[in-house]
């Protein structure tokens, strides 16, 4: 059927019809002429009648749209180059399998109602929806990764669809759709990768088989001494703020009405093709791209309000306390949630100047992922200062006097150390009391350092907590490792 044919069909014999010819037939029967007019029209209003009293007329109107009546499907043809990539390239994708193109159909009715007429018109659409099935080759093997991916020179979002990658090692086995599609045993395609996609929704691509390309990373398979990538050992993960960055499970957010109802949902930390978290996607590259890393170091903030350490206290914080918004898990950051944890400063366009602290549970999980890939770990709690020009922690200080009192009053620097040994004590392999502290570490009154102290007996409370197994250290800034400003080797103790 093609597009746009409508077909009336009449569901029931009208008696005004039918009553009308009988009346024709009987008046010619007898005399015909002016007898055969009046017995068609006295019919027609007897059969009328009846109509309006027993029944309703109905007619049905059909329409199919989406329709296609064939595909076109370019094939790699034998002898096709197969791309040989070194680093970061683009290149088209070619198929070299692809199934019978399915349809499914979705039927919808609505009615109009005309009552001088009783008449009812029932129109019936029906929409046509096409999906595909199909394998590309994209290059030789073995490949890292592929990034972005085009259609018709237009970026991709790849997440929206069902595929699976094969990087092209000489181990990959047959694709199980393909196989379950084949008589005859299935290529593996050892040394080449290529994607197979599963019931691609055609009308994505105006009812066509697309063309895709894809940004390919691969790196060569020379033999050399040494390279950049595996010198690699050990690595920081940052940002360490972003109230779900390490998440390693999908969270959304969803905008609500005041009575509860949502208007529309999306996810927090997945922006990537695999439908995976952005924490699960960046350890896959690391390990990828790094294969002899052996330490990751991550990064967790809470922030200082004040330059002046006597009158800054440190706190985990949110980005946002907006009503309308719900979570699909509860933030709670040691003693705070959401409602008791204090909002990032906003900028001019009202978004926060730095995200928000971890979510506890988020942060455990992220370890436990690192432990699940045989990765050692040094846990680095930091602090950022949520002051104007967002200045660097180092810039804190105070007088001596007012040194101790920074480290143990409440919300000070001690409870939040001591939250995250709390925490992370059975995760770890190595555990930082503090970083680039300079400012405070630098204080003394006649040779004495009153903050190198302070971090001496925060050190021992640390090492009580995570145990004897657990280093604990504490990470200086190159400018304050070996002297103060005045010469005085003041970490020395410490």
């Amino acid at each position: 059927m093609l597009p746009g044919v409508i077909i009336l069909k009449e569901n029931i014999i009208m008696f005004g019809s039918f009553l009308a010819n009988i009346g024709s037939g009987l008046g010619k029967y007898f005399g015909g002429g002016i007898l055969s007019t009046i017995g068609r029209y006295g019919g027609r209003l007897l059969g009328d009648y009846l109509d309006s009293q027993w029944l309703h007329r109905t007619k049905t109107v059909h329409k199919f749209t989406n329709v296609k009546d064939s595909f076109s499907i370019c094939t790699a043809k034998y002898g096709s180059p197969i791309p040989l990539v070194f680093g970061r390239m683009r290149v088209p994708g070619q198929i070299i399998w692809a199934d019978r193109i399915t349809e499914k159909r979705h039927t919808s009715s609505t009615y109009s109602h005309f009552k001088n007429k009783h008449l009812t018109i029932e129109r019936q659409t029906t929409e046509l929806e096409y999906f595909a099935s199909f394998a590309m080759a994209i290059c030789e093997g073995e490949i890292l990764d592929i990034g972005r991916v085009w259609h018709s020179n237009e970026l991709l979002d790849l997440s929206r669809y069902n595929f699976r990658l094969y990087n092209g090692d000489e181990e990959q086995l047959p694709d199980p759709l393909i196989s379950s599609k084949s008589k005859e045993p299935t290529p593996a395609y050892r040394g080449i990768a290529y994607i197979v996609f599963y019931e691609l929704p055609l009308a994505d691509f105006s009812d066509n088989i697309p063309n895709f390309t894809f940004e390919v990373t691969r790196k060569a398979n020379v033999k050399q001494d040494t390279s950049v990538e595996d010198l690699v050992k050990s690595i920081v993960m940052i940002p360490g703020s972003g109230e779900y960055v390490y998440d390693t499970k999908i969270q959304e957010k969803s905008v609500v009405t005041p009575f509860g109802a949502v208007i529309a949902t999306t996810k927090i930390n997945s922006h990537n093709h695999y439908n995976i978290a952005n924490s699960v996607y960046s350890l896959n590259q690391l390990q990828m791209t790094c294969q002899n890393i052996q330490w990751v170091s991550p990064v967790v903030c809470w922030f200082g309000n004040s330059l002046d350490a006597r009158e800054c206290v440190i706190k985990p914080a949110i980005e946002f306390k907006e009503n309308d918004l719900r979570y699909s898990e509860e933030w709670i950051v040691g003693k705070y949630n959401r409602n008791t944890a204090y909002e990032i400063t906003k900028d001019e366009h009202q978004n926060p100047i730095y995200g928000g602290s971890v979510n506890d549970a988020s942060v455990v999980r992220y370890l436990i992922e690192l432990k699940s890939r045989k990765l050692k770990i040094m846990f680095n709690p930091m602090f950022f200062l949520d002051v104007p020009q967002k200045p660097w922690r180092g810039r804190l200080t105070c007088k001596a006097q007012y040194i101790i009192n920074f480290f143990e009053k409440e919300h000070g620097y001690n409870d939040f150390i001591i939250h995250y040994a709390n925490l992370v004590k059975d995760h770890v392999d190595a555990f930082i009391i503090g970083s680039e502290l300079i400012g405070l570490t630098k204080v003394n009154v006649d040779n004495v350092f009153p903050a190198v102290d302070e971090l001496i007996k925060l050190a021992q409370k640390v090492k009580q907590i995570v145990g004897p197994h657990v280093f604990v250290s504490y990470a200086a800034d190159w400018s304050e490792y070996h002297h103060t400003e005045g010469g005085w080797f003041n970490l020395d103790p410490l």
